[in-house]
């Protein structure tokens, strides 16, 4: 069987950007999808792309805004609203908003002849009512002079847009019968298949006994919302969907955040350390309390977000300095190796140790000795800045002796809030290995 490479571009309205992330990344790695299929966005996106305007579709995200995909029929700024629930209420006021600059966007760029003649075969779905169904078209099955139709049908997203009329039959999203449409690309042959996934009201329906290579791209930080666009956010989402793609294609690691190849192996220099400060408060005996076996629970299974294979020999180092970073806050569309990012969490966690925030919380140990419940205890650890508890469960973590009053209170905050404990359990496993 001929070798054929897919892209497959889900539905994601304002979220768009990640599929430009996820091309310049394929275009990177010299990744070459003979076909392209897509829903609703992804058929917009996936239409430029096929038509190798990868630049202007970078272009368009970059600089996204309302008024670029919706026409302007109230007194105001559209551009103004910030939230789902303002944007729906607008349209009841205005009665609907007309996507005319959108129509208008792929209209002049939607060139048939370059469509047809294009090396790449592009798909799209969209829904019909009436029954309502699925419609699969690809550009050599659409009629002449219609492909700008059915790629704005696919993306007429009801009833936020007005449904879309094709020759007598009335279409919207292609979202509502399959959001993702990869079973599109493998019905023209395709043997490998990168699926560009999101979260969203629309699941993906998964096929059993797929005979073909699956490369799926899904994101794991929030690309904003999907029916408010924002060429803040679409830069990111670009940045995300760049990202997260070079890791399925091993050309980066991490999972939240994005590391250089071998960080891996640097982190698991400090494994032994590390899981000996794990061990102060995690014995692993039969006899433990019940405390210690719902705080190990609650640990485990939070590090099993980042990584399923909790303190091997092989890593889980770096999942844990992806966690300090997400307690301190840092940026995560850098890429990093260990060693500099370890750095920058050192030096956050210097930094809170000198505030008059941190010297008040080392009173928090009489405090918690008075509660007596996890909702109480929970209720004034959330008072403090989860930076100034960490700080203190390092003060604990780094004593020669813990007493078991203080290996409670550890135990109690892994409760309330794990990500805290694993936390200080790297920067305390860092601080003594240097």
């Amino acid at each position: 069987m001929k070798e054929k490479k897919a892209l497959v571009l889900c539905g994601g309205g304002a979220r768009g950007g990640y599929h430009i992330g996820v091309w310049k990344a394929l275009k990177e790695i010299d990744y070459k999808p003979n076909i392209i299929t897509g829903t609703s966005v992804g058929a917009l996106n996936g239409a430029l792309l096929a038509l190798k305007e990868d630049k202007l579709a970078q272009e368009i995200w970059e600089n996204m805004t309302m008024d670029t995909v919706f026409e302007k029929k109230s007194t105001r700024d559209i551009n103004t609203i910030s939230s789902a629930t303002e944007f729906l209420l607008e349209i009841g006021k205005i009665g609907g908003i007309d996507p005319k600059p959108l129509k208008e966007l792929v209209n002049k760029l939607a060139d048939e002849k370059k469509f047809r003649a294009s090396d790449i075969e592009f798909g799209l779905v969209l829904t019909a009512i009436r029954p309502m169904r699925k419609v699969e078209k690809f550009v050599d099955e659409m009629e002449e002079g219609k492909v700008a139709d059915y790629i704005l049908a696919s993306s007429a997203c009801f009833p936020i847009m007005q449904m879309y009329e094709i020759n007598g039959t009335r279409y919207v999203d292609g979202g509502y019968t399959d959001n993702t449409p990869y079973e599109t690309a493998l019905k023209r042959g395709a043997t490998e298949l990168v699926i560009v996934d999101m979260p969203g009201i629309f699941k993906l329906k998964k096929q059993e006994n797929i005979n073909a290579k699956i490369n799926y791209v899904f994101p794991k930080h929030d690309l904003g919302n999907f029916i408010i666009f924002n060429k803040e956010v679409a830069n990111k989402d670009i940045r995300l969907g760049y990202l997260d793609t070079m890791k399925v294609f091993n050309k980066l690691e991490g999972t939240y955040y994005s590391f250089h190849n071998n960080s891996n192996i640097e982190a698991c220099k400090y494994n032994k350390n590390i899981k000996k400060v794990y061990k102060k408060i995690f014995t692993g005996l039969p006899t433990i309390g019940t405390l210690e076996r719902l705080a190990t629970n609650k640990v485990v299974n939070y590090i099993k977000k980042y990584n399923d294979d909790i303190f091997s020999n092989m890593s889980d180092v770096l999942k844990l300095l992806e966690i300090t970073a997400q307690s301190y806050e840092i940026d995560y569309l850098k890429i990093y190796n260990f060693e500099k990012l370890s750095k920058l969490v050192l030096e956050k966690y210097k930094e809170s140790i000198k505030t008059e925030a941190y010297k008040r919380i080392l009173s928090i140990s009489k405090i918690l000795e008075t509660v007596d419940s996890l909702e109480e205890a929970s209720k004034l650890i959330r008072q403090y800045d989860i930076k100034n508890i960490i700080a203190y469960l390092v003060f604990l973590l780094r004593l020669p002796q813990i007493t078991q009053l203080q290996k409670n209170q550890i135990l109690v905050v892994s409760m309330i809030k794990p990500s805290l404990l694993c936390s200080a359990v790297f920067i305390a496993g860092l601080i003594d290995e240097e």
